[in-house]
Formats: structure tokens, C-alpha cells, sequence
């Protein structure tokens, strides 16, 4: 089996390689040309840029994948307020991009969605309505439905997991979690904007392998949390 990973060098994009590899697969890469970031080891380097068309029918050509996973995001949600141009074109457009290059396929398609579309503040459930409150929610939002359209419409064998917060120690320094554990641990001084927020938080570890198994299935939307919250 061959597997085309975006967002290789994520912190999910590292724990899903390694399981992967562990599987039997081999297991491609895609990179940016503007990025500098190391690819775990085993995994082949392809170039795949989300903002062109062109570039991800290049590397899917070459690939010939049975199974892509698009982690590939512009994944900040305070981010997304200062660049909502870019959010929406690599987090909605990207994913129609690359919709678009398996339409004719059987590739199988595992699209990261998010629990920021529920917009949060109350008890959800399957059936809870979609209430995104942030840029990057509203861009994944849009990718979501493109998604649910393109597997109804086309018989693209797309699924979208709905994964609520999901950590490591590879998550980045920017992230809530990182932020307060590696502060404490080298004694520095910190500020947090919101410490009353409460999260549904599992392990990156454990979610990513629930991506492998989506891919197994028939594709569908699913929802992956731990169902307790915790507070910052």
C-alpha cells in the first residue's frame, strides 16, 4: 500500500508515518518549496503545494497513492484572523484542489476536519448543528461540505474526521498545551488569554490511527474524542 501524507511534518503527520511504516506501507511526504522543516525518516519527499492545482496532480501522478491523508493546513486558529485570505485558500481551496485530482480515481481520501466547526461553548453531540466563531473553523467548514458533496455527487471515497483536540510533545510551541508544559519546564514566564476554556483532550498517537481505520471503512464522517473535558 502507498500513502501520500500533506502536513508530513505536523505532529500528526509524524505519528501517522511512523504507524504507517509500522503497517507495511510506504509512505510519501508532500512538502512546500518554502519549507525547511525535515521529513520523518522512511518517508519519501514530494513536492505538493495546496494553493496550486498543478502541483498536486503532479505528485499524485507520481505517488500512484491507494490512500492520501491531507494534514495540510494553515492549522492556527488565531492565526486565521490575521490571514483569512490564506486560511480559506489552503484549508477550503486546497482540499477542492485536491478533490478535484481524485474525482476520476479510487484513491481513497482522509480529509482532517475539525470540532472548531461546532464553534463550541456547549454539550454536543453527532447531531449538534455547525457553528464556526473563527476563520480557520469557517475555511474547514466550507472543505467539510465540499467533501460530503464530492462523495455524494461523485463517488469520491472521501472521509472527514472530526477530531476534538488531540496533543503530544511534538505539538508546537504555539499551542496551548506546549506552551504551558515547556514554559514550566525551563522556569519562563508565561501568558494565557483564556484559562476558564475547557477541551476535549486525547493523544495524537491514539488519533491518528483511528485516520488509518476511517480509510478502511465506508466512507463516511467521523467523530473522534475522548468525551471528557478538562479545563486549561
Amino acid at each position: 500500500m502507498r500513502a501520500l501524507i500533506t502536513g508530513v511534518t505536523g505532529q500528526d503527520g509524524r505519528y501517522l508515518s511512523e504507524h504507517l511504516l509500522g503497517l507495511g506501507y510506504r509512505v510519501f511526504g508532500g512538502y512546500r518549496r518554502s519549507s525547511s522543516a525535515h521529513l520523518p525518516e522512511s518517508v519519501e519527499a514530494v513536492p505538493l503545494e495546496l494553493l496550486e492545482y498543478e502541483s498536486i496532480k503532479r505528485a499524485v501522478e507520481r505517488v500512484k497513492p491507494d490512500e492520501i491523508y491531507n494534514l495540510g493546513a494553515q492549522t492556527h486558529v488565531g492565526e486565521s484572523y490575521g490571514s483569512p485570505l490564506y486560511t480559506s485558500d489552503v484549508n477550503h481551496l486546497g482540499v477542492v484542489r485536491l478533490l478535484e485530482c481524485v474525482r476520476e480515481t479510487k484513491i481513497r481520501l482522509y480529509q482532517a476536519s475539525t470540532s472548531e466547526m461546532f464553534g463550541g461553548g456547549r454539550a454536543l453531540t453527532e447531531r449538534s448543528p455547525f457553528a464556526p466563531r473563527s476563520p480557520y473553523a469557517v475555511a474547514k467548514l466550507a472543505a467539510h461540505g465540499a467533501c460530503g458533496v464530492y462523495r455524494k455527487s461523485y463517488g469520491v471515497r472521501v472521509s472527514c474526521g472530526i477530531l476534538f483536540n488531540h496533543e503530544s510533545p511534538l505539538r508546537g510551541k504555539d499551542f496551548v498545551t506546549r506552551k504551558i508544559t515547556y514554559h514550566l519546564a525551563n522556569n519562563l514566564p508565561f501568558t494565557l488569554a483564556n484559562v476558564t476554556s475547557r477541551r476535549d483532550w486525547g493523544h495524537a498517537r491514539d488519533y491518528v490511527k483511528a485516520m488509518h481505520l476511517m480509510l478502511q471503512a465506508e466512507p463516511d464522517d467521523f467523530v473522534v474524542a475522548t468525551g471528557k473535558c478538562h479545563s486549561v
